[in-house]
């Protein structure tokens, strides 16, 4: 739509009702403006290409990434492609890429074109493309049904359509539902199940960051919208307060689940963040990854834990540390009891052997008398009675190397 401004009032007015003001009449409303009103043209145009990358055969330089080539719906009608213009996009901090075939708000500054907001005309979060809707003589008429059939038969794409989109917006217009809004959420959409919503639970507000829907939602054809759900969105940030969050923890109905956790909490309320995926990966390049807690940290898996470390890893409790395993291996080159151990232990099964060659030696002691060697020791049971019990000092949980 056109808008002029009128600059003793100071504020905007439409320019005309019934679309686009072009041609003879732009030019006598200009002309008739008086030099107290400014004339600011809006268009809408098509997406006919967009520059992504360098790899692009038009990309010159950095400025022209995000570049679209447009047609202008309606004037530019079945013009050639090479004869087309650019236009960049309005904002740099927040861009919106259009594709090929979506229809484009477009202004002019600066003997410049900018791209503005994307026609949301099909209410679709994938993609909104009107493929060769500027290759259509469409115009305004009282009858709209006729301009919606006109229009409805560049529908969005499907597999037999050869519109040049690439296959990620292909079908996808049916699979990639919107998030289900409530009273005053503010939803960041993009077009592939990838969704910022920032909102509230009874006036507690909370944000959440959903990436790829559940399943069971891109493969219902009857839904067109769908509650966030942490235990079944394929990644999941939600950060919340005073929010009850029925998350399932992947434990939960284990026999080991937080089975040395002390004061578990029975529900995940109040402000609380939860991040759910099926990985998620901490990785501190430079520095330390601290974890802080005021009541516990717990740990629980369904598979193993392992801590390796090049330097020192240090364990303090100022109460009691509880280990408890079916086996548990030590595996050090050398292994110190007390902070300040200068006694070695003793390898049992090699003391129990030397003790019995010892009483073997006993059994078997015999002397020089005057009269010949002596008999064994009179004291003989005792040393057979020892040496049976010498097996009994060894322990059967506990080994050494």
């Amino acid at each position: 739509m056109s808008h002029k401004i009128n600059r003793n009032l100071g504020v905007s007015i439409p320019y005309r009702n019934e679309g686009l003001a072009i041609g003879s009449s732009l030019s006598s409303q200009v002309m008739s403006g008086g030099a107290d009103k400014d004339f600011f043209q809006f268009e809408v145009a098509e997406v006919i290409d967009v520059i992504y990358s360098s790899s692009h055969p038009e990309y010159n330089t950095s400025e022209d990434i995000g570049k679209i080539k447009i047609r202008f719906v309606g004037k530019e009608l079945g013009k050639d492609e090479q004869s087309l213009l650019w236009a960049f996009p309005s904002n740099s901090e927040f861009i919106k890429f259009p594709i090929r075939g979506e229809i484009v708000e477009v202004v002019s500054y600066f003997q410049r074109y900018f791209y503005l907001r994307i026609l949301n005309y099909f209410n679709k979060v994938n993609n909104n493309s009107i493929p060769k809707i500027s290759d259509s003589d469409v115009k305004q008429t009282s009858d709209n049904s006729k301009n919606y059939n006109k229009v409805q038969q560049y529908n969005i794409p499907n597999k037999n359509s050869n519109n040049g989109l690439d296959s990620s917006f292909k079908d996808n217009n049916s699979k990639i539902k919107s998030i289900q809004p409530k009273e005053g959420d503010i939803l960041i959409q993009g077009r592939f199940g990838n969704v910022i919503k920032i909102g509230s639970i009874n006036k507690f507000p909370n944000i959440k960051l959903i990436v790829g829907q559940d399943d069971s939602v891109t493969n219902d054809n009857n839904i067109s919208h769908y509650l966030e759900n942490i235990n079944k969105n394929k990644s999941s940030i939600w950060i919340s307060s005073d929010e009850d969050i029925n998350l399932n923890p992947i434990t939960k109905g284990k026999s080991y689940y937080v089975k040395s956790a002390k004061n578990f909490p029975e529900r995940f309320d109040k402000n609380q963040i939860i991040i759910n995926s099926d990985r998620i990966i901490w990785n501190s390049k430079l520095n330390e990854n601290m974890i802080f807690a005021n009541k516990g940290i717990i740990l629980n898996t369904n598979g193993y834990i392992a801590i390796d470390s090049l330097d020192d890893i240090g364990i303090s409790s100022l109460s009691n540390i509880e280990i408890e395993s079916v086996n548990t291996n030590i595996n050090s080159k050398k292994v110190n009891i007390g902070k300040n151990a200068d006694q070695s232990l003793v390898l049992g099964d090699r003391l129990v052997e030397l003790l019995s060659e010892l009483l073997d030696a006993l059994i078997k002691e015999t002397h020089l008398t005057g009269s010949g060697p002596s008999g064994p020791p009179q004291n003989i049971t005792d040393y057979l009675r020892i040496k049976a019990k010498l097996k009994r000092v060894l322990s059967t949980k506990n080994k050494t190397s």
